[in-house]
């Protein structure tokens, strides 16, 4: 496990996966994973849609700001509509090198578009903080539920490595899945990983 630092400002190939059950959800989004000013959109964040933005509620949400203007300038939406007290597996993923960006959701691809951040790969602020669980020190759009994985890795995962963890951990979780069927990231191979 690193610290927050320049090692977490992933701007060309990342991924962020998670195990999550919810147990209540703001009005706005809650938040797995943000890097940003207080009050300032910034870098890429995997969170939960509530009730103030009706067209995605409910739903899990891949999102980035990659030019300095403080808006989104990408946003996945899970076809899943979050049933609370059910762990889900999220991942995602960007590869500047591929031009893309990806949402997986139980190990099955939701959501995915063609994405060239406009300026810098993707853009962190100086003096931002990553955060899991909530948005900023004065606990905003903080995620409500259980959290037993967080991993950061440095590079896009696969769709069949996103499958396959999920497969490799579904049966922890109280869910029945297929075996995975290849070679399974693991935790060392991730910059970050929190794993209850």
């Amino acid at each position: 496990v690193v610290s927050d630092g320049d090692g977490l400002k992933l701007t060309h190939e990342f991924s962020h996966e998670f195990w999550v059950k919810l147990s209540a959800s703001d009005a706005s989004m809650g938040f797995l994973m943000i890097r940003n000013l207080p009050s300032t959109v910034s870098g890429a964040h995997v969170g939960y849609w509530g009730a103030d933005t009706p067209a995605y509620a409910g739903k899990l949400g891949f999102v980035a700001e990659a030019n300095g203007t403080g808006s989104w300038d990408m946003i996945l939406n899970s076809s899943t509509i979050v049933t609370l007290g059910t762990w889900y597996h999220v991942v995602g993923t960007y590869s500047a090198s591929g031009g893309y960006a990806a949402l997986y959701v139980n190990g099955a691809s939701e959501a995915s578009v063609s994405f060239t951040p406009t300026s810098t790969p993707l853009y962190f602020e100086a003096g931002s903080t990553a955060r899991i669980g909530l948005a900023d020190s004065t606990n905003n759009w903080r995620f409500q539920g259980d959290m037993s994985r967080a991993r950061v890795y440095d590079r896009a995962l696969t769709a069949t490595e996103a499958q396959d963890l999920y497969r490799s951990s579904a049966a922890r979780h109280g869910i029945t899945a297929p075996d995975p069927t290849g070679t399974l990231p693991s935790p060392s191979d991730a910059l970050l990983h929190l794993d209850g």
